[in-house]
C-alpha cells in the first residue's frame, strides 16, 4: 500500500523545454489533495478486481497513532523535516526557514525549545565559502611578472 501512495503522490521535475530563448521547467504536480484521491487510489488488482487503498482502509484526518517515536537525549520530541522543492533552491529555503523560526521562538512557552538538530546545507555554505575565498585570494598570492609578490615587493 505504501508504494500505491508513495507513486500516486509525486511532485517532481519532468524536464525543461526552451522556446525563442527561454527556458521553462517542466513540473510534474500529482499530489493528493483530497482524502477521496487517496481513497481511490489502486493497491492492486486481484483476478482483474481493482482493490483500492479505500476498500482495505478507513482514511482520515487526524493525529497519529503508535507509528515511529522520536526522541532526543532520551526525551520525547516533536520531529520536523523540511524539504526543498526539486525546483528551489536548498541554501535559499534554509535561511527562509531560519528566519521564520526566530519568530516562531519567541511564541513558543518557557517549557517548549526548538532546536535544529541537522542542515544540510551547512556543508553547502561552509565549501561555497571556500571557493569564493580561494577565488579572491588565488589572484593576490599570484606571482607578478618579474617575480614580484603582491604580499611583499622587494628589490
Amino acid at each position: 500500500m505504501t508504494g500505491a501512495l508513495s507513486a500516486s503522490n509525486i511532485q517532481s521535475s519532468a524536464g525543461e523545454v526552451t522556446d525563442n530563448g527561454i527556458d521553462y521547467d517542466i513540473t510534474l504536480d500529482e499530489r493528493y489533495e483530497t482524502l477521496s484521491q487517496i481513497e481511490d487510489t489502486v493497491i492492486t488488482t486481484i483476478d482483474g478486481q481493482v482493490v483500492r487503498v479505500g476498500d482495505v482502509a478507513q482514511v482520515v484526518v487526524g493525529e497519529e497513532e503508535g507509528g515511529r517515536q522520536s526522541y532526543l537525549n532520551g526525551e520525547p520530541i516533536i520531529s520536523i523535516s523540511i524539504t526543498a522543492s526539486s525546483d528551489s533552491n536548498e541554501t535559499t529555503v534554509a535561511s527562509t526557514v531560519r528566519e521564520a523560526l526566530g519568530g516562531i521562538i519567541d511564541t513558543l512557552p518557557e517549557d517548549v525549545h526548538l532546536n535544529i538538530q541537522r542542515d544540510s546545507t551547512e556543508s553547502i555554505v561552509d565549501t561555497m565559502g571556500e571557493v569564493y575565498n580561494s577565488a579572491w585570494r588565488g589572484p593576490c598570492e599570484a606571482p607578478l611578472p618579474g617575480g614580484f609578490l603582491l604580499a611583499g615587493l622587494q628589490d
